[in-house]
Parts: structure tokens; sequence; C-alpha cells
């Protein structure tokens, strides 16, 4: 069974830009760390930290999005520097098949153990309860996203299905396709209202 003071932090953030980049330097002044070594290791198991600053994992396969320009380095409760090798977002399966986004995720390869921290989810526009033995997370528009209960150890633990994110094929002999692109991406549906009210000069019927 896994030390579960691993799971509890106080952090300081230091951002400094380093050639277009940003150099950063996390302070978890009461994280004991389990390191691995075993970078083929792949664990999408995550645990949730009330007192954690930043959400972290270790395999940088799960990840979508990566920002290699956000590089540098966390300390420890025992002193210990670890590497951050760079920033992203994971895409992850909720409940009923929905995919979510998880942002500004550190890659910190040698850790053990993902940690999910409790306030970035609240300063995200989360609803984070915890009773019943159980910890319950909803997200911006109060959707159940998980609900997670209490271990022996009194952890909670998450597992998280990673997605991958579809691209949809489109084709540019498609002159609705066109017209979405070049009004900003706006919606098929308000591309008919325009087109069929005539409110813009030159614009085609519209049907997608």
């Amino acid at each position: 069974m896994e030390d579960p003071s691993l799971f509890m932090a106080i952090a300081r953030m230091v951002t400094e830009t380093v050639h277009g980049g940003h150099q950063v330097f996390l302070n978890e002044e009461k994280v004991q760390p389990a390191l691995d070594t075993d970078t083929a290791r792949v664990d999408t198991t995550w645990y949730l930290d009330t007192g954690a600053s930043n959400h972290m994992m270790s395999d940088a396969s799960v990840f979508t999005e990566l920002d290699t320009g956000i590089i540098g380095t966390v300390r420890f409760d025992d002193g210990l520097v670890v590497e951050i090798a760079e920033r992203g977002t994971i895409l992850f399966e909720a409940r009923k098949g929905s995919h979510h986004a998880m942002v500004d995720v550190y890659h910190i390869p040698c850790l053990r153990s993902n940690i999910l921290s409790i306030g970035q989810l609240e300063e995200s526009g989360c609803k984070i309860l915890i009773e019943d033995d159980f910890c319950r997370i909803w997200d911006r528009q109060r959707g159940l996203l998980a609900k997670v209960p209490r271990t022996q150890n009194k952890l909670y633990i998450l597992p998280l299905t990673p997605a991958k994110p579809v691209c949809m094929a489109m084709s540019y002999e498609d002159g609705a396709w066109r017209w979405h692109d070049c009004y900003g991406h706006i919606s098929f549906q308000a591309l008919h209202r325009l087109s069929s009210g005539e409110m813009v000069h030159g614009l085609p019927p519209i049907k997608h």
C-alpha cells in the first residue's frame, strides 16, 4: 500500500521567460513523491489531492496536446528536485461516453502516481463535494463527471479513460464548409439563417 502522505501539497510557482518559452519552478513543500524510473509504464489512475496546486501526470502518450515551451523543475518535501518536461491537455472519457478536456497538466515523467488537484478543478469552474464516503465532481454546466468512493486508507482514487480527439474530415468541394471557415467556424444553422434571410449580400443558400 502506498503512503497516503504522497498526495498532500502546499505549492508555490515561479515562472520565467526563456528563449520564447517559460521556465516553471514548482515548490511542493509537503509532497513526498513515489518516483519511478520505468518510463514505459502507463498508469491512468489519478489521486484526488486537496492540497496540490497543479495537475501532474507521468505518461506523455496520454496527452492530446503538449506545450514543449513549458519546462522547469518541481521541488518536493525532502528537497528532491525533478524535471518538468512540458505542460499540456488530456482528453478523457467521462460518464455516458462524453469527452472532457483537462488543461494545464504538468508532465513529470518520473512520477509513479498521477495527481489531480482539487483546487485547480474548482478554479476551472468545477463543483466539488466530499460527503458520505464519496467525492463528487461536476463540470461548469453541473453535469456529474465523477463519483469517487473513499478507500480504506482515506484516499480518493479516480481511474480515467483517456480519449483521442477525432479529426472530422471535410470536403472543400462543399461550399458550405468554405463559408463556415470564412465566418470563423460559425454554426451551419446560423449560416442558413443568414442566407435564407438574405442578410448577407452574395451568400448562397446554405444547406448542410
